[in-house]
């Protein structure tokens, strides 16, 4: 129902004009604009509890998805979710179970717009394809999509994990 302005430029005029101009009650967002009687204040109060109160932010809502790419067996995927010839590209037969197996599937641990509380892990369990294999290298991306079904882009970091025998 309402935007609250604050900080040094809440006081110019135009920034204000604008801002109605855009968000007014008088458009589709329908919302009242708002501006404090000292609003430099607000922000001098924020700074202040930010650095007295080591916990005052206690989580974050992320602007991205976050996740791997995996390989998953054909038979698991839906094919609908996927781009037009992705599967000619991204398809292969394992070599030592023989299985059709599809690459670059998105396996997401942070989904975009979720709160993640600071300081607390996001722990997520992945499985190797057979117990032969010895090490991975884990790629992490990241997507303005919420819920993409395959990775795109480069990767935001590589990460070589290494197992254990037959575990």
């Amino acid at each position: 129902k309402y935007i609250c302005i604050c900080g040094g430029l809440s006081l110019v005029k135009y920034f204000q004009s604008r801002m109605r101009d855009t968000f007014g009650m008088k458009l589709k967002h329908n919302l009242s604009i708002r501006i404090l009687g000292k609003p430099i204040l607000s922000v001098i109060d924020g700074a202040v509890k930010l650095a007295t109160r080591p916990n005052y932010i206690t989580g974050k809502k992320l602007k991205y998805s976050y996740g791997i790419a995996v390989d998953r067996i054909l038979e698991n995927v839906d094919a609908a979710k996927l781009p037009k010839k992705y599967l000619n590209i991204h398809t292969f037969t394992d070599t030592i179970s023989g299985t059709k197996t599809v690459s670059g599937i998105f396996s997401p641990f942070i989904i975009k717009n979720d709160l993640v509380q600071i300081g607390e892990p996001t722990v997520k369990e992945y499985k190797r394809f057979h117990l032969s294999q010895r090490e991975k290298i884990i790629k992490i991306y990241c997507s303005k999509q919420k819920d993409p079904y395959v990775v795109s882009g480069e990767p935001l970091a590589e990460l070589p994990v290494y197992f254990q025998r037959n575990y």
